[in-house]
């Protein structure tokens, strides 16, 4: 189990908090009483930022100086320490096992965290962006080499930008530049590729599960666009180009522009789907995510979901539940107002923890209701 010992210091209305978390976290609370902001430390603890706002100065508690994040972990048989402090001045420090770390590269790696929360609709209703981030996510942990190869592609991609909008421009130096970026760029399509085959696999899986599918009778397809046209080279292309490129001042093909297409039964699900019908696409997306995550990875994963029974009938809640509840080696923190019905869906030997917050305090309550 990931977390075994979470504290949270004036962290947004959180004045101080400790707990032991379970395999299974359910917080339940009205609104406004911080079941997300706990959330949201958690995230920010493990990816070294928030998922509410850029603005560091919002998360620390009022009239305080600093905000506090420390937890205690597990992965592969080992006892970590993570602690964060986080300064109205600006200052930002991580640290593992008293040791800084130096980049956020190397902190999502430590604690590998996911989250599904209402900004989770915007995978199939918002733009490319959305999804190359919930692509990345995993190919960045399951295929090691495509860190180097997106730094590198980043980096040539920012020079060849510079190169664009300079007025002393030459052919040799942007050739230079095109060559090193078509080549990161045809390494990261290569890797994305081969971790989307295994996300439609296992998201086929789910849906087909004892005819209870997300959306019965529909045929699920994922394309993706790599961010230009593969009937040639991306050099090629970065060359043909160069004239838009040059009078837009950036480089308009390449995998920063990439696309997944999410279709049932060939039409865009986002303008097919309900509601219900999305959310539960979308978290048997994450939950395929995680389980590709589970089967390449060695270590364990933290799984958050915000709000869990909004939007959802029962028979769909039902059936997320069984879906998390299957998931091995994954600690889940799930928030909601009233988790009666999600906790009743909820096997017994799985262990569980429920925790009520109310004005920023939280306090372990018995669980109830949960069928065997």
């Amino acid at each position: 189990m990931p977390i075994t010992r979470l504290v949270v210091g004036d962290f947004r209305n959180l004045e101080r908090v400790e707990l032991r978390p379970g395999r299974v976290s359910f917080i339940s609370g009205a609104n406004g009483s911080g079941k997300t902001s706990l959330l949201e430390a958690i995230s920010t603890l493990a990816l070294g930022r928030s998922f509410r706002t850029r603005k560091f100065r919002n998360l620390i508690r009022f009239d305080q100086s600093e905000l506090h994040l420390f937890c205690e972990f597990e992965q592969q048989g080992l006892t970590q320490r993570l602690g964060a402090v986080r300064t109205k001045s600006g200052e930002s420090h991580f640290k593992l096992n008293d040791y800084p770390v130096s980049s956020a590269l190397e902190l999502a790696s430590v604690l590998p965290c996911q989250l599904i929360n209402s900004h989770s609709f915007s995978l199939l209703e918002g733009g490319p962006g959305e999804r190359r981030h919930f692509l990345d996510w995993l190919v960045f942990h399951v295929k090691p080499e495509f860190r180097r190869w997106w730094g590198e592609y980043a980096r040539c991609l920012k020079q060849r930008n510079s190169l664009l909008r300079s007025d002393k421009m030459q052919d040799l130096d942007l050739s230079v530049w095109n060559q090193a970026l078509a080549t990161a760029g045809e390494h990261i399509d290569q890797l994305r590729c081969a971790a989307l085959e295994l996300l439609l696999q296992e998201t086929e899986r789910l849906m087909k599960q004892e005819d209870r599918g997300v959306i019965r009778e529909a045929s699920l397809s994922m394309s993706y666009q790599p961010g230009w046209d593969r009937k040639s080279s991306l050099i090629h292309q970065l060359e043909e180009h160069l004239t838009r490129d040059l009078s837009l001042g950036h480089t308009t093909l390449g995998p920063h522009k990439a696309d997944i297409k999410v279709s049932v039964n060939h039409r865009p699900a986002a303008e097919v789907l309900s509601r219900g019908q999305l959310k539960s696409l979308i978290v048997a997306l994450y939950i395929a995510q995680v389980r590709v995550f589970l089967s390449c990875n060695p270590n364990s994963c933290l799984l958050l979901v915000d709000d869990l029974p909004a939007e959802v009938d029962q028979d769909s809640l039902r059936r997320l539940c069984e879906w998390f509840s299957q998931l091995e080696n994954v600690q889940l923190f799930i928030t909601g107002i009233n988790l009666e019905d999600t906790l009743s869906y909820w096997p017994t030997h799985i262990d569980k923890k429920l925790f009520h917050v109310k004005q920023g305090q939280i306090t372990e309550q018995t669980v109830f209701g949960a069928n065997p």
